[in-house]
């Protein structure tokens, strides 16, 4: 994400095209619906990531209604963590004095000009920005996330996620949480997390704010509490999810949020919030290059 400006905000973002591949031609490829994986790479504490991952629930509902159960392709969302800033320590801090300070050189005008274009871009998809409350480091956060999501059980040797385990059985783990949760899980605990940050002014990544969250996204609140563990108590994942942050960074994504949509002859990668609709004309470039 790069940095807020009163003047000049980065809404809009880009798009990049990869290069075209060759389709195999075979009754597999003309008849079954193809798989398209979207790799939706966010940090919580991100507004513009919040406002993106709306549009793009929406695109997906959109299309949804629109194929009424006879798809041809079938997207299918993971969520990727990023850090914007993985300096800031656990301890919370005021989130309005540090995008007044860090943001807008202490300027209360600049800063009251930024809530007031935010507030213009999250009314219209039902999000009331507060910036009150307070602010720190989303590790955890994404930690909790990305135990929830798991790994899928289709992962092949070579894949990037087949490196971000020790041991047969903690893969086996991951693949087990993917069957019961998975991504669907996950974006209910993100939707749960984006709301109580930035509308109800709660700690991004405390134990109670992740625990509520995760109950609320249908996790029992047990594994909840047993996932989020605490400063004297096992953190389960941690190390995979600096592994997952590692391989963000090693992607070249270096703002949020980044959108991949995995298409049969080329990837489509969109940079920044967009609109519903520029999603969704991703979404049918890919459908017409899947037959």
């Amino acid at each position: 994400m790069a940095a807020f400006s009163p003047i000049t905000l980065p809404f809009r973002g880009s798009i990049h095209e990869q290069n075209l591949r060759p389709v195999p031609l075979s009754p597999s490829t003309t008849m079954a619906a193809y798989e398209s994986k979207v790799t939706f790479t966010f940090d919580t504490m991100c507004p513009w990531t919040y406002l993106g991952k709306k549009k793009l629930d929406l695109a997906l509902a959109n299309y949804a209604a629109s194929t009424n159960g006879h798809a041809p392709v079938d997207f299918k969302v993971r969520f990727a963590p990023f850090q914007l800033y993985p300096s800031l320590g656990e301890q919370a801090q005021s989130k309005r004095e540090w995008y007044t300070t860090t943001k807008y050189h202490g300027s209360a005008e600049q800063m009251a000009q930024f809530e007031a274009v935010m507030a213009s871009y999250g009314e219209p998809v039902g999000i009331k920005f507060s910036w009150d409350g307070p602010m720190a480091n989303t590790l955890h956060a994404h930690r909790v996330i990305q135990w929830f999501q798991g790994v899928s059980p289709d992962i092949k040797p070579g894949d990037d996620e087949e490196d971000l385990f020790d041991s047969e059985d903690d893969k086996k783990a991951a693949q087990q949480r993917y069957t019961k949760y998975g991504p669907p899980v996950a974006s209910k605990i993100i939707n749960a997390l984006y709301r109580m940050y930035f509308e109800e002014a709660r700690h991004p990544s405390s134990a109670e704010t992740l625990v509520k969250a995760c109950v609320e996204a249908g996790v029992p609140e047990d594994e909840a509490q047993q996932a989020v563990g605490g400063v004297d108590q096992q953190q389960p994942g941690l190390a995979q999810v600096k592994r997952k942050i590692q391989m963000s960074n090693s992607d070249g994504v270096d703002s949020v949020p980044t959108v991949v949509f995995e298409g049969r002859r080329r990837d489509l990668t969109l940079v920044g919030a967009k609109e519903a609709f520029e999603y969704e004309k991703a979404m049918s470039t890919i459908v017409k290059e899947s037959s």
